[in-house]
């Protein structure tokens, strides 16, 4: 089958499934299956959500909300973009509004780390509790980290509040706002400065020869050309099988079912003989992949290019 020269990403390239019968097999253990939900860089692909303290005069208050992404919107609570500023309004139920603009010109990116002033300039955060009859605005301390860069709707606007001093309108104890975000936004005009995708994926920690003049070794790596990976005997065999799943199982139904998708899969494994090795390699492969953002990737060459960049020895033990 040609297939076997082509680039691809590798967890299409086998139609292995392997992920799936891995996660049907960890079903009981100790995980907490949202994590699987969660980037750091790209946050949870199913809800938005807030948890944040607020603590002051020997007292602390939390407030935390949760939305589903595609429910976002001006009427509700979640993240806008307009001329390279970022705003961000979170409610929980009691009525609590925290709301932020970041303006990331303030920065050569749009990520890292925001000093927030006093509003309406610049960057600040407020915080209204109508039924309380507070209102806290920002006066110059405390920062705001952002670890995404949104580039369209739907996307996610993921950060945190660094110890920003809030002070009462009605002259109250100062505040202090710390923790997380996770908002996606509803709607963008105009785009942000991102940062280039080869500082994205900086891969300098693991490999520490790799630089901007000498290219990853794995680029333009052939999946099994030498026939060295543990999976390479498996492979042609899985991805027939796994193909066949889709295409023929009345119960996948061309892949309607991912459950059923997933338990044909899972068959496959032992059908074709995958040994131990090759579920071990398989399995670590897909943790890199998964760790890196790289499963996350619409396009089939960013994805490539990332596995290559970021689980190379992952990718070789493998295939």
């Amino acid at each position: 089958m040609t297939w076997m020269n082509d680039r691809k990403r590798t967890t299409t390239l086998l139609a292995f499934g392997l992920a799936a019968s891995l996660s049907l097999t960890a079903c009981g253990e100790d995980d907490d299956p949202a994590d699987s939900n969660v980037d750091p860089d790209r946050g949870n692909n199913t809800s938005s959500t807030f948890d944040v303290e607020l603590s002051g005069d020997g007292a602390s208050t939390n407030y935390s909300g949760s939305l589903a992404n595609d429910e976002t919107s001006e009427e509700s609570w979640g993240a806008s973009i307009a001329g390279g500023v970022i705003t961000i309004l979170m409610q929980d139920a009691s009525g609590v509004a925290i709301s932020a603009v970041i303006d990331t010109a303030q920065n050569t990116y749009a990520t890292g780390d925001f000093s927030v002033a006093a509003p309406p300039e610049g960057t600040f955060v407020t915080l209204l509790d109508p039924l309380a009859g507070q209102a806290l605005n920002s006066h110059g301390q405390g920062t705001i980290k952002l670890t995404s860069c949104p580039t369209a709707m739907g996307d996610k606007v993921v950060g945190s509040f660094q110890s920003v001093s809030l002070e009462d309108e009605n002259e109250g104890p100062n505040r202090t706002l710390s923790g997380n975000f996770d908002v996606a936004v509803y709607a963008m005009s105009g785009t942000l400065n991102c940062p280039p995708a080869d500082d994205t994926n900086d891969n300098s920690d693991d490999d520490p020869d790799d630089n901007d003049d000498q290219p990853n070794a794995c680029q333009g790596y052939e999946y099994c050309e030498s026939g060295d990976g543990v999976c390479c005997p498996s492979a042609e065999c899985m991805a027939t099988c796994s193909f066949n799943c889709v295409m023929e199982d009345e119960e996948c139904a061309g892949g309607l079912n991912p459950a059923a998708c997933d338990s044909c899969t899972l068959d496959c494994l032992d059908s074709c003989g995958v040994d131990q090795a090759c579920r071990d390699a398989a399995a670590a492969l897909t943790t890199c992949e998964e760790d890196a953002g790289c499963s996350e990737l619409e396009d089939e060459d960013a994805a490539t290019s990332c596995t290559e960049s970021n689980c190379c020895s992952e990718l070789q033990t493998a295939y």
